[in-house]
């Protein structure tokens, strides 16, 4: 159990790309036998009936925080927007995950006064250069998932 559930909190699924996360609990449930359907939000629906028993509702969230790609400025510094419920003050020095294994930190422009705290202060390292550097790795519309280790 300890192990599906670090596969499930490690797979890769911002809201709205929850597709590796339902492909990994579908495969789960496959072993079960359980009947499930993925409605046209993209929930998955699951039934395991069993006569006589007991009914029970479970109920989760396949999706994680994420953020999404809106500029690359000149720098190679992308630039993002939240997905789901970010917490702006806890970004800045976290690492940050792409689908295709491109990693980077979010980082801050210098502030003057916190009331100037924004996400349009923020930004993602990649490491790259520029801008034709970061477009090899990244591009606009991608998302990314805070990386933290599973505890």
């Amino acid at each position: 159990m300890n192990e599906l559930i670090k596969k499930l909190c490690e797979s890769f699924g911002p809201a709205g790309r929850e597709d590796k996360v339902r492909s990994l609990i579908i495969g789960e449930l496959e072993k079960l036998n359980a009947e499930y359907f993925i409605d046209i939000l993209g929930n998955l629906i699951v039934a395991r009936r069993n006569q006589g028993a007991k009914k029970i509702l479970v109920a989760a969230h396949m999706d994680e925080i994420g953020l999404m790609i809106t500029f690359i400025d000149d720098r190679g510094f992308l630039r993002f927007i939240g997905i789901g419920g970010v917490l702006k003050n806890i970004l800045p020095g976290m690492k940050v995950l792409f689908e295709n294994g491109t990693t980077g930190v979010i980082g801050q422009e210098k502030i003057k006064e916190p009331k100037e705290f924004d996400l349009d202060r923020l930004f993602i390292d990649i490491g790259a250069e520029n801008r034709e550097e970061a477009l090899k790795k990244v591009n606009i519309g991608d998302t990314a998932v805070l990386l933290s280790p599973f505890s």
